[in-house]
């Protein structure tokens, strides 16, 4: 997040930053991250009362990682596949 009064011209930058530092602590905590875009901006700053001086320019999930080898990500049945590099339909 960043300050919208004086909007500095690092904003975005900054933001890049912190969470590239965010996702190395959680990495390292044994914690996954995700970054995320295409979210609706007005509607989380609002669910999560952000005030109106601050303005969201991201959003990350943390969390651990399930312990079952094989599992689903998503609901459009994209699975995981241990033994490969890359997700399979």
């Amino acid at each position: 997040m960043s300050t919208t009064a004086n909007h500095p011209p690092t904003r975005q930058f900054d933001t890049g930053s912190a969470w590239e530092n965010l996702a190395i602590q959680a990495t390292s905590q044994g914690l996954s991250t995700h970054a995320m875009q295409g979210f609706d901006y007005d509607k989380a700053k609002k669910d999560l009362e952000v005030p109106d001086v601050i303005e969201v320019v991201a959003m990350v999930a943390i969390g651990k990682k399930p312990q079952k080898k094989d599992y689903r990500l998503n609901s459009n049945s994209v699975r995981y596949q241990p033994t490969g590099n890359h997700l399979m339909r």
